[in-house]
């Protein structure tokens, strides 16, 4: 009766918050505690696309593509007050069903507490997912509702847009900061960017969804493109840990307006962050997300990406590189491209 109550509660607020422009999707289930000690005593879910189980503190997503050979995805496991709900639907509007996943951890006090991890997996043309992400806030699953993000079609060409949102507590002072991040549409198993004149439609959206009145300006060129290749044909060569005496609270300080601040010229600024070394002399920012293509299997390391960027390493694969070329958000490796020793 609870499971029924609660869909008919999810199915009201998406005629609600978007009565006009939502995008259907079909809520699957919460695999958040799967395989954990606690209510769920699942050992494993199937959601038709995929089977779900738990294995070393991460999701592990495995299907088959249109082959029937295999895909993996690995996702951080929460826990706790915590969930992780999956949703499915044609996103990008090529014949084969996507899925959604928005991961919520422990629930925190005070304002700006929404914020969720949204991943979506969608399928290409021969059934293996391609993955993307984006952090935003939802709106009140309090209230039943876990939505993972703001889902719409507003120019009805039946591909699906996310709108992205970002909360900021005042520092001590009773208001919040909202922007849109972003806005992007799925196309050919990708999420992209739009490029828009007129954000005020998107605007509304996310009034109705958040209740929230007060919103920033937009700014569609600094909104992240996950989708497109920074570089490509280089090695990476060397993994850089942040240094721990870079941790913590930072001296030396100057004083800049009567406020504190660590030096410009502070070493730790860069140290206190993981890099990464590539093959064209380029240190960049972060340990980037891993996607692993052979001819047989794909998988893809949310999770646990440290081992997968160690086993690129070794092996000698030529990526490319996705997103921020000073921060890459993925590493994609072709096994048939791995480096083969001379004699």
């Amino acid at each position: 009766m609870r499971f029924f109550a609660r869909i008919l509660l999810v199915s009201a607020t998406c005629v609600v918050v978007h009565a006009q422009a939502r995008f259907p999707m079909k809520y699957l289930d919460d695999v958040g505690l799967v395989g954990l000690d606690g209510p769920d005593k699942r050992t494993s879910v199937n959601l038709g696309l995929a089977t779900v189980v738990s294995q070393n503190d991460a999701l592990h997503f495995e299907g088959r593509d249109r082959n029937g050979d295999s895909w993996h995805a690995w996702i951080p496991q929460t826990s706790g007050a915590g969930w992780t709900e999956v949703w499915t639907a044609d996103f990008d509007h090529n014949g084969q069903k996507d899925l959604l996943i928005g991961l919520h951890g422990t629930a925190i006090n005070g304002r700006c507490t929404q914020g969720t991890d949204v991943y979506s997996l969608l399928f290409d043309e021969a059934g293996r997912p391609v993955p993307w992400h984006i952090s935003t806030e939802i709106f009140d699953w309090k209230k039943g509702a876990h939505l993972p993000a703001i889902v719409l079609d507003l120019n009805r060409d039946g591909r699906a847009e996310i709108v992205s949102t970002n909360c900021v507590s005042g520092n001590g002072k009773f208001w919040t900061d909202w922007s849109i991040t972003g806005v992007y549409e799925a196309r050919d198993a990708r999420w992209i960017p739009i490029g828009i004149a007129d954000a005020s439609p998107y605007v509304r959206a996310a009034t109705q969804a958040h209740n929230v009145d007060r919103w920033l300006s937009t700014k569609p060129s600094e909104w992240l493109d996950e989708s497109k290749t920074s570089q490509s044909g280089i090695r990476l060569e060397k993994l850089v840990p942040p240094v721990e005496s870079c941790q913590g609270v930072r001296i030396p300080m100057e004083v800049v307006d009567s406020q504190a601040r660590v030096a410009a010229n502070d070493p730790c600024e860069e140290l206190r962050y993981k890099h990464a070394v590539y093959s064209d002399g380029r240190t960049r920012l972060g340990w980037p997300w891993v996607v692993i293509d052979g001819p047989h299997k794909r998988e893809i390391f949310i999770a646990n990406n440290e081992a997968a960027l160690r086993r690129v390493i070794d092996a000698g694969y030529r990526v490319k590189l996705l997103g921020d070329d000073a921060e890459p958000s993925w590493l994609w490796a072709e096994e048939t491209q791995a480096v083969v020793a001379l004699p």
